[in-house]
C-alpha cells in the first residue's frame, strides 16, 4: 500500500474526520502527515508498527512498504516489491494454516 492509503485506512479505522485529527492521534505534526501523503517523507518505523497494530495486519508488511516508499531508483523499488510479494505470500499462507515445510 502507499502511505496515503495507510493514512486513509487509519482515518476510517479510527473514525477520524481529518488528517489534523490523525496527526493528533499519533502526536505528530499536521505537516508530517502532509509529507507522508505527498511521498516527501517516509513513515517512521514506530508509526508503521502502530499502523499495523491498528489495522490488524502484519507489521512486516507495513515496514516493507515504508522501505519501498524510500527507494529512489526503479531497481531498488523492484527489489522491495519482490520482497513484499514474497513476505505477503508467506503471511497469507500462515493465516490459512498451510504448511511451510521445505523439501529436504
Amino acid at each position: 500500500m502507499k502511505m496515503s492509503e495507510y493514512l486513509d485506512a487509519l482515518r476510517v479505522e479510527l473514525e477520524l474526520p481529518s488528517d489534523y485529527a490523525l496527526a493528533a492521534h499519533f502526536k505528530v505534526s499536521r505537516s508530517y502527515i502532509s509529507s507522508l501523503r505527498s511521498n516527501k517523507e517516509a513513515m517512521s518505523s514506530k508509526m508503521g508498527m502502530d499502523t499495523a497494530k491498528i489495522l490488524g495486519i502484519h507489521p512486516g508488511l507495513v515496514l516493507l512498504d515504508i522501505e519501498r516508499a524510500k527507494a529512489k531508483t526503479p531497481e531498488d523499488q523492484s527489489i522491495w516489491q519482490e520482497i513484499y510479494k514474497g513476505f505477503r505470500s508467506l503471511s497469507l499462507r500462515a493465516k490459512s494454516g498451510r504448511s511451510f515445510a521445505l523439501p529436504r
